[in-house]
Formats: C-alpha cells, sequence, structure tokens
C-alpha cells in the first residue's frame, strides 16, 4: 500500500490510457463513436471516473463529490478533442485536475491526473492511486483472455531468458491475475505496463497503458459472469 503526503506547492501525476479495439475502417469509426460516448459518460461524474484513491481514507468519488468543479473543452489541429476538469477543495485549497485526450481518428482515451496542494499545511495521506479502476461488462458465458507480457532487465526469472515475452492467460469466472513491478526505479522490470483484455476471438477487446515511473500494481478479476474488473496503479 502506497501512501503519499503533499507538501504546499507540490504536483504529483498518474496516467492511464485505453483503447477500443476494432477492425476495418467502417469498425474504426463505430468504435470510436463508442469511445466518444463511453468516455463522456464515465468521466461526468465524480462517482463514475474511471480511476480512484483514497484521501484521509475517505474515497475519491465522495471527495471529488464535494468539491468545485471546473470544466474546458478544446479541440486541437490534430482534431483531439481536449478535456480539462479540475476538481478543487475549497477550504484545503487541494486540486485534481484530469486532463482527458480523446482521439477522432482513433478509437482511444487517455487521462493524466495531477494533484497538487495550492494551501499552506500540507496534505492528508493519498493512497491506493488506481490510474485504471474499471469493472468492464463483457458477455454471459464469454471467453475472455488477458494479453501481457513479462518485463526487461532482470524478468522474472532473474536470467532476462523471457526478457518482453508476450503471455496469454484466459479469466473465467472467480479468477484474477496480479501483475506488477515491484522493484523501486524499475517500472518495467517483472512486467510492461501494457495490457490487452481480448473478446470475442480478439474481434473485440481494451487496450490499456499506465504510465508511472515506480512501483505499480494490476489486478484483472472476472468477478462476476459479465463483469471483468481491472485496477492499475
Amino acid at each position: 500500500m502506497r501512501k503519499h503526503k503533499i507538501r504546499k506547492g507540490i504536483t504529483f501525476l498518474f496516467a492511464a490510457l485505453l483503447s477500443f479495439t476494432s477492425g476495418t475502417a467502417k469498425e474504426v469509426s463505430v468504435s470510436v463513436q463508442k469511445m466518444m460516448d463511453w468516455s463522456e459518460r464515465q468521466f461526468a461524474d465524480a462517482a463514475s471516473l474511471p480511476l480512484s484513491f483514497l484521501y484521509d481514507g475517505e474515497s475519491s468519488d465522495t471527495w471529488l463529490s464535494a468539491c468545485r468543479l471546473d470544466v474546458k473543452t478544446k479541440q486541437d489541429k490534430q482534431g483531439r478533442i481536449e478535456e480539462i476538469r479540475t476538481y478543487t477543495d475549497p477550504q484545503r485549497k487541494i486540486e485534481v485536475r484530469c486532463e482527458i485526450v480523446r482521439y477522432t481518428d482513433y478509437p482511444a482515451v487517455e487521462w493524466t491526473v495531477y494533484v497538487k496542494n495550492n494551501g499552506k499545511a500540507n496534505t492528508g495521506i493519498f493512497e491506493n492511486l488506481m490510474a485504471l479502476d474499471l469493472p468492464f461488462t463483457v458477455g454471459s458465458g464469454e471467453t475472455v483472455y488477458l494479453n501481457y507480457n513479462v518485463g526487461g532487465a532482470s524478468g522474472i526469472d532473474g536470467d532476462g531468458a523471457r526478457e518482453f515475452q508476450p503471455l496469454r492467460e484466459k479469466l473465467d469466472v472467480g479468477r484474477s491475475k496480479e501483475l506488477g513491478a515491484f522493484w523501486a526505479g524499475f517500472p518495467t522490470a517483472q512486467n510492461l505496463p501494457f495490457f490487452n483484455i481480448e473478446r470475442k476471438e480478439g474481434a473485440e477487446g481494451v487496450i490499456a497503458a499506465v504510465g508511472w515511473p515506480a512501483r505499480w500494481k494490476a489486478s484483472f478479476a472476472r468477478t462476476a459472469d459479465t463483469t471483468l474488473t481491472a485496477q492499475v496503479g
């Protein structure tokens, strides 16, 4: 369990990216719209954000719901839609800024979360920072695979013999898989921070990546017949 206390004027960040995999140009166009609709729903309310943390023991959805929210949106020359959602605690002057980028030519969305202390006192404790914390809906009885990779340098065997080896694991109901990089300063030592949740024999799925230049942990659990929960942070 990682705990962080932020001094005044200090900022830290964590980030994630999701891509809704698809095939033909027509399917890509449809998937882009699905991604747009999905991301707008997920970020519309603090209770549905695809990320989470605890602040002094309080869940992020509860704490952020009590904050003041400011939203700014623009579209750049490449067609990307950029949205900045800034949550501010009016009493403690703590700012949580979520910068979201939606791509109009590919079904992908990425977000980076910045936490900044604008007050005069140190913050309470931030812990369990999850750049991705999200239940995915799958079909009843559907076969789902998790595709992932061994990391580099030392690898899981410690001798480098399996560096970057791709692995694939079936996630039946009740099954879970934990991945991560548990050595300080080596974010790709045990596993790479990229994952592919494969559905419908590869015809559909979700590719996820997390940005965190230190230790991280990922959990993928088929918690119910129609639910696959992903937590990365």
